[in-house]
């Protein structure tokens, strides 16, 4: 042969040392050439790699995970920690071949130090599993940010995707989106609109053939495996079967479940389902009454507690529901829990909005803060809200002329 050197014998063709280094992509086509045939081993570890070498494998794919875990366990595939495709290719004499997408010049000087023999894509951009996990990405930021994502939003392409899965992500994401933004924001699902308009149905279909099997299945107990969605479910449920029907028909015993409930959801709460639990106790309070008065220490003494927490949110979700329901403790003569709650907030009274609507609605259905107002002097709580237009607003209703 032609040439002096070493010879590099690849399938059925032969490269010099010299003609190698005048030619590197020779190299690795004939390489390729010499795993044409053969079994490539997917491993994650050196030992992995020592197994498929005596195996008989031709080359080892160095991976994060196996595919089989991914798919289990859900993501994409990423690369691998390149010291442990160093102590692969240490560990074998075989071709090592690493999975990566590579974004950047030095992670292709990397691969390239250690001594890689080919890289294989991490991902496929037609992989829905990759489009999934990207749109549920985006869903839960839209629950942690609420309205802040909306000038990001753009058209959803996962709407028109093949995948059902992908589709159903897209439109659970759409309606995570809608819900922490409302009611802002409009205008910024003009661009899915069009892709969500379809041709509808009539009413009375979905009164006659869909609602019955609908409802058959819905109220089931495996619901109850996703905890906080079903009290969130059952309280706007509760909310608008007390808000249109009254409570006329609750019985005594039904009556103390459904309030001992109501509480251990007003509890369990969290923070992205504050407005529902909120509107929910209100509706159940107003519809039952004067029926409601043996359970208002259980519920003041809730919401005191409530008052004591660290978080600003908590405290005003507190001062709500004691402005929804001064109006039935005023009808259950409580007079002297009124009083108490009033100078608790009094003593709370500051920047926080919501404290001062509970006050005043306390003080608008019953005047007992005459009785009730701690030594606290009116200048000094002037001094403490004057700064806050919204505040001040509602404070003035407190100071003597």
């Amino acid at each position: 042969m032609a040439g002096s050197g070493v010879v590099t014998v690849y399938g059925n063709g032969a490269i010099t040392e010299a003609a190698a280094k005048q030619s590197p992509f020779s190299v690795k086509v004939g390489l390729a050439q010499m795993l044409r045939g053969g079994v490539i081993m997917d491993v994650v570890n050196a030992e992995q790699a020592r197994i498929a070498e005596e195996a008989g494998a031709c080359a080892v794919m160095a991976l994060e995970r196996v595919p089989a875990d991914i798919r289990a366990q859900g993501g994409v595939a990423r690369m691998s920690d390149p010291q442990l495709i160093k102590e692969i290719k240490q560990a074998v004499t075989i071709p090592v071949m690493a999975k990566a997408r590579i974004g950047h010049f030095v992670e292709a000087q990397i691969l390239e130090a250690i001594g890689v023999d080919y890289v294989d894509e991490s991902e496929s951009k037609k992989s829905w599993q990759a489009r999934h996990t990207g749109i549920k990405i985006v869903q839960q930021i839209e629950i942690l940010i609420g309205c802040a994502v909306l000038p990001h939003l753009r058209s959803e392409h996962g709407l028109n995707d093949g995948n059902q899965k992908v589709r159903t992500i897209t439109a659970l994401s759409l309606a995570a989106l809608a819900e922490a933004s409302a009611p802002y924001g409009t205008e910024s699902f003009d661009s899915v609109l069009k892709t969500l308009w379809k041709e509808g149905v009539e009413s009375d279909h979905i009164r006659s053939d869909i609602l019955p099997e609908f409802f058959r299945n819905f109220w089931v107990r495996r619901m109850a495996l996703d905890r906080r969605n079903y009290r969130r479910m059952v309280m706007e449920t509760i909310e608008k079967v007390a808000a249109n029907l009254g409570a006329s028909d609750i019985d005594a015993r039904l009556e103390e479940q459904l309030i001992d409930g109501i509480l251990h959801a007003f509890q369990e709460q969290t923070s992205d389902d504050a407005n529902v639990m909120l509107n929910g106790f209100g509706a159940v309070v107003n519809a039952l009454g004067q029926r409601v008065k043996p359970y208002l220490p259980q519920i003041c003494g809730t919401v005191k507690w409530r008052l004591n927490n660290k978080s600003a949110k908590v405290r005003q979700q507190a001062a709500d529901l004691i402005s929804r329901i001064a109006v039935v403790m005023k009808q259950c003569q409580e007079e002297q829990l009124m009083g108490h709650l009033g100078v608790v907030l009094y003593e709370y009274l500051g920047e926080e909005y919501p404290l001062t609507i509970a006050l005043k609605a306390i003080v608008n259905v019953f005047d007992v803060m005459d009785n009730y107002v701690p030594e606290r002097s009116f200048f000094d709580l002037w001094m403490v809200v004057k700064s806050f237009w919204f505040v001040v607003s509602n404070a003035m209703r407190f100071f003597k002329e």
